[in-house]
C-alpha cells in the first residue's frame, strides 16, 4: 500500500494553489519551479512546485521588536535543500528561533528539524505546522488588508514555550505592489518575496530555558523569500529592513544580483494608509553611513555604524530615515549581519516646511556575499 500513500502525497504537495499542501523532510529530486508572479489566495502560501530540492529555498520569516528595549525575537519556518541556503543540512524542513533579552544578552541561533509539513491556505485563514518542531502558526483571512498571526512554540528540547501574536497595522504588498493577482513577485533573479505583514503590533510571551520574554509593545513584521536556484548565485549585497517611526510604517529593499543592477522595493504607510509600494528605479535608496560605510560591502567590511534610507514619494516629495546600528541580533562574522535600530524620519515636500520625526524603532540586515563568494 506504500504506492497508494506515495501517489496521495504527490497529489498533495503538486497543488500549491489549493488549500492543503504537505512539504516533504527530504529533498525533492529533481527541478522545481517557483511562483513569481501573484495569484489570488496564495499571498503567504507554499511558492515552490512541489517542494524544495537541493538547491531551492521557501521560507516565512517572523520578527518582534519591543519599543522600549531590546527585548526581541526572530524565528522562521524553512522549506530548503542544503545548497540552497546552507544555514542547515539536517533535514529540508526546519524551524529556528534567536533574538535577545531586554538587556541585550542573546539566545539561539537554534535550529529544530521537522519531519513533515502542513500548511492549509484557504478563504478562513492559513495554518502552519513543521510536524516534529514544535512549531506551528495560525493567521486569519490572507484576502484582508489587516492580518492577524499567533505561532505558538513547544520545544522541550530547546526550553522555548510560549507564543508570538501579530495584528497587522499595514496593508500586504509584493516587491512592485498591493495584494492583488498578476503582479511580480520577483525581487532578485529566481527569488521572490512577499511582505503579508509590512507592521503589527507585536505581543511576546515566552519562556527561553527558564528565563521569560515578554513584551506586550513590540513592533511585528512577516514575509517570506522563496528561490529557485541558491540565495548565494543571485545576490552579491541586500539591504532589507523595517521600521516605525512617527505615523509611518516602513519596509525597504535594496538588492544587487552578480550583474551590478542593482533592485529596489519601498513602502511606506502612514496611519495604515499606503502612501508607496513600488520597485520603481530608486523608489528607495539605501547606503551606509559613518564606520564601515564602503559600499559596496565586502565580506571584509565590518557592520556599518548605520544607514541611510531614502524613500521618493513622488512629486518631489521624500522621507527619508536615518537609522543607526544598536544591538546585533545576528551575524556570521563575514557575509551576514542582522541588527536592530533607532531611527529619525524627515519628510520633506514642495513649499512646506520640514516634518520631522524621532524615536523609530528599526529591525534591518545586511548581505555582502560579494565578488570573493562567486
Amino acid at each position: 500500500m506504500a504506492w497508494l500513500r506515495s501517489i496521495a502525497l504527490l497529489s498533495l504537495v503538486s497543488s500549491v494553489g489549493g488549500n492543503r499542501v504537505e512539504l516533504l523532510s527530504k529533498d525533492y529530486e529533481g527541478a522545481v519551479t517557483g511562483e513569481f508572479e501573484s495569484t489570488h489566495g496564495n499571498l503567504d502560501g507554499a511558492k515552490l512546485q512541489p517542494y524544495a530540492n537541493d538547491t531551492s529555498f521557501d521560507w516565512w520569516y517572523f520578527d518582534a521588536v519591543s519599543a522600549s528595549s531590546d527585548a526581541n525575537v526572530v524565528f522562521g519556518f524553512y522549506n530548503a535543500g542544503p545548497g540552497g541556503l546552507g544555514w542547515f543540512t539536517e533535514s529540508n524542513l526546519w524551524f529556528q528561533i534567536q533574538g535577545n533579552f531586554a538587556n541585550g544578552t542573546s539566545f539561539g541561533n537554534s535550529f529544530i528539524a521537522a519531519t513533515d509539513a502542513i500548511i492549509t491556505n484557504d478563504v478562513i485563514g492559513l495554518s502552519a505546522e513543521w510536524i516534529g518542531s514544535g512549531a506551528n502558526l495560525r493567521a486569519t483571512s490572507l484576502d484582508s488588508e489587516l492580518i492577524t498571526y499567533t505561532t505558538t512554540i513547544d520545544i522541550p528540547s530547546l526550553g522555548v514555550y510560549g507564543t508570538v501574536t501579530l495584528h497587522s497595522v499595514a496593508p500586504p504588498h509584493y516587491p512592485c505592489g498591493l495584494n492583488v493577482a498578476g503582479v511580480s513577485e520577483e525581487m532578485l533573479p529566481n527569488v521572490g518575496w512577499a511582505n503579508a505583514v509590512p507592521d503589527a503590533y507585536a505581543s511576546v510571551d515566552l519562556v527561553i530555558n527558564g528565563t521569560k520574554l515578554q513584551f506586550s509593545d513590540g513592533i511585528g513584521y512577516h514575509d517570506k523569500n522563496w528561490g529557485t536556484a541558491p540565495l548565494a548565485d543571485n545576490l552579491e549585497t541586500w539591504y532589507w529592513g523595517h521600521a516605525r517611526v512617527g505615523p509611518y510604517s516602513i519596509v525597504w529593499f535594496d538588492a544587487t544580483p552578480p550583474n551590478g543592477a542593482e533592485r529596489f522595493s519601498a513602502y511606506v504607510a502612514k496611519n495604515g494608509i499606503v502612501a508607496q509600494a513600488s520597485c520603481a528605479n530608486k523608489s528607495v535608496f539605501v547606503r551606509p553611513w559613518g564606520a564601515n560605510s564602503t559600499y559596496p560591502p565586502l565580506p571584509s567590511t565590518g557592520p556599518m555604524q548605520g544607514i541611510e534610507v531614502t524613500f521618493d514619494l513622488g512629486n518631489g516629495e521624500t522621507l527619508a530615515a536615518n537609522v543607526t546600528t544598536g544591538a546585533f541580533v545576528a551575524s556570521d562574522g563575514d557575509y551576514y549581519v542582522r541588527t536592530l535600530g533607532s531611527l529619525s524620519a524627515t519628510l520633506k515636500s514642495p513649499g512646506r516646511d520640514d516634518e520631522v520625526f524621532h524615536g523609530g524603532r528599526a529591525l534591518y540586515e545586511e548581505f555582502k556575499f560579494g565578488p570573493s563568494q562567486k
